[in-house]
């Protein structure tokens, strides 16, 4: 992952932005729209707005990682267009206090990379490919007023090549508090190579050209294509960022358990190095639909973290709460010897995380600080299901 801008041989301030995050599999591009003041701050709010967004929100990435069904994507779209839709209102909000009501906008081309799926989020004239056995497709649709003259047969795409306008935005962040989001999900293979980059790369390299100039996904590749444009005119700024995922996608699973746990507000405050540690002190296990992970009045001695499917907890025959997935639970039996006081129930197929309550008393003996911060979770539990019964006994 590895990208390259260049204010090109005409502009004076360069007013594209671009940002990664190898460890987030996060990539985005945002181009300020020339003609207007302060592109280049929308384009930096933007960008800047897009990944806090992304990192504030960790569990529909971390449930995706574990299940990759309908529900669990769409949870990951709305998320992506959520974040483009916060930047547009933060860009145009600064846009009219920056620039004395004039306001300012960007073009942004976001993709997160989650397992084999990359999700891409749009809007503008920035553009996404992907290179694949020595072919390049254009994953995006521009958002111009030539576009939308294709779209409607009124001009062909090879008429729109020579036609005036074609840097004309329909969509922008920041023109507007809101922004109509395109987004879309690729499965990728092993050897795909992702391109992201601003109209002042596609301007003067044709996408027949991409596979032939981007043989690997180095550094210098990336650059020597900024370099071509910049060649061949350079009338505006060039920016490119690739991503190669043969390495993403042979590496990812061992980034996926700690990626979960650390979404989890019952393992906050852990270290990546400690997550790594508390993964293996765990049991990953299955339960069928109908299956008892564990029945009232019995021994308390396990702690759960519920990785997929759903789970009822019963008390008297009587379902009292539903526990989802990245949810954990049973966590009193940490705290202090005592008895089951509801029955699990799975009521889907489902994968969960056991932790023997011997090992995890053995380890926090040894002064283990992540068990120690588990330890303050399942206290700070427990003293809000006694609240809550004192309350509920008082009403009574």
């Amino acid at each position: 992952m590895c990208g390259a801008t260049d204010v090109g041989r005409v502009r004076k301030v360069n007013q594209d932005r671009f940002m990664t995050d190898i460890d987030l599999g996060f990539v985005v591009v945002a181009d300020g729209v020339g003609g207007r003041k302060r592109g280049e701050v929308a384009a930096e709010i933007a960008c800047r707005v897009v990944k806090e967004h992304l990192l504030r929100h960790p569990t529909p990435r971390a449930r995706y990682e574990m299940n990759t069904g309908v529900a669990e994507r769409q949870a990951v779209i709305i998320m992506m267009r959520n974040a483009l839709q916060k930047a547009s209102a933060q860009v145009f909000a600064a846009g009219h206090e920056l620039t004395s009501g004039q306001g300012m906008s960007c073009t942004l081309d976001a993709v997160l990379i989650i397992g084999s799926t990359a999700f891409i989020a749009h809007v503008g004239d920035s553009r996404t490919y992907l290179v694949r056995n020595r072919t390049a497709s254009l994953l995006t649709l521009d958002h111009t007023l030539l576009q939308e003259k294709i779209n409607r047969g009124a001009l062909s795409p090879e008429e729109a090549k020579t036609a005036k306008g074609g840097n004309i935005l329909t969509r922008s962040i920041g023109s507007l508090p809101t922004a109509q989001v395109d987004t879309l999900c690729v499965e990728l293979e092993p050897n795909d190579t992702l391109l992201v980059c601003s109209d002042g790369l596609t301007r003067y390299v044709h996408d027949e050209e991409f596979p032939r100039a981007l043989p690997c996904a180095t550094e210098n590749a990336v650059e020597n294509l900024v370099r071509l444009a910049r060649v061949r005119g350079g009338g505006d700024n060039i920016t490119a960022v690739i991503v190669h995922t043969y390495d993403r996608l042979s590496t990812i699973q061992p980034t996926v358990p700690t990626r979960l746990l650390r979404s989890l507000s019952f393992f906050e405050g852990c270290t990546l190095d400690e997550l790594k540690a508390l993964w293996h002190q765990f049991e990953q296990k299955n339960a069928s639909n109908g299956d008892s992970l564990y029945i009232q009045d019995k021994p308390a001695d396990t702690l759960f973290v519920l990785l997929s499917g759903a789970v009822e907890l019963h008390r008297a025959h009587q379902c009292i709460s539903v526990v989802r997935a990245g949810d954990t639970f049973g966590g009193l039996c940490l705290v202090a010897k005592s008895e089951r006081v509801t029955t699990a129930i799975a009521v889907d197929d489902c994968s969960y995380l056991s932790i023997p309550l011997q090992r995890f008393q053995h380890r926090y003996e040894q002064g283990c600080p992540v068990m120690q911060r588990i330890m303050y979770h399942c206290l700070k539990q427990a003293t809000d299901i006694v609240r809550r019964q004192n309350i509920a006994i008082s009403d009574d």
